[in-house]
């Protein structure tokens, strides 16, 4: 091996260290080196995909049956509405009752502020599980402007920063069902 002006040589290998970038053809062909010994077996482990723990009470459905028929008159009866609140998530959903609620509200045709038929704090939901929200009510498919129900899985406005984890909802986009006055009038019979 010998230097010369900003050039190492060796036999075989001429590499330029005054920051020139060499090119190799495409012929070149790379050698192989055997090394003595044992053959390595490269240990191989399947990928264990990393879940993230996700707590989701929806509102799963908002439901009606019919529980009567008026025999009277054929537009108006009794019927039951039924909210269904699930932890669709694959983790317990745990919180202080305070800090959230389930609400199944009537809300008038022409607006305006709705009325609370049935509550329920959410304290424990483990996943998979659920509860009904239910209330019973007179209706007349001939109203000509019918109500609409809601249900809504509602929580404190701080929920996310207090320091308890297992009440942070992953997926805020499924708290919230409708049922109109229409889609019931729809399913009388």
């Amino acid at each position: 091996m010998r230097q010369n002006s900003g050039r190492l040589l060796l036999p075989g290998l001429f590499l330029v260290l005054s920051g020139l970038a060499m090119t190799v053809p495409a012929e070149a062909q790379v050698p192989t080196v055997k090394i003595p010994g044992p053959a390595i077996k490269p240990t191989i482990r399947p990928v264990v995909p990393v879940v993230k723990e996700c707590r989701d009470p929806s509102a799963d459905s908002l439901t009606f049956q019919i529980l009567s028929h008026d025999k009277a008159h054929k537009t108006r009866g009794r019927i039951r509405v039924t909210g269904v609140v699930k932890n669709i998530g694959n983790a317990a959903f745990e919180s202080d009752p305070r800090q959230a609620q389930a609400l199944l509200s009537e809300i008038p045709a022409e607006g305006g502020a709705g009325t609370i038929k049935a509550q329920q704090a959410i304290a424990s939901l483990a996943p998979g599980t659920s509860f009904p929200l239910r209330f019973d009510r007179d209706w007349d498919t001939a109203r000509e402007f019918p109500p609409k129900f809601t249900l809504l899985v509602t929580y404190d406005p701080d929920i996310y920063m207090d320091a308890n984890k297992k009440n942070d909802d992953c997926n805020q986009n499924n708290n919230r069902r409708e049922l109109t006055g229409e889609q019931i009038n729809r399913g009388w019979r």
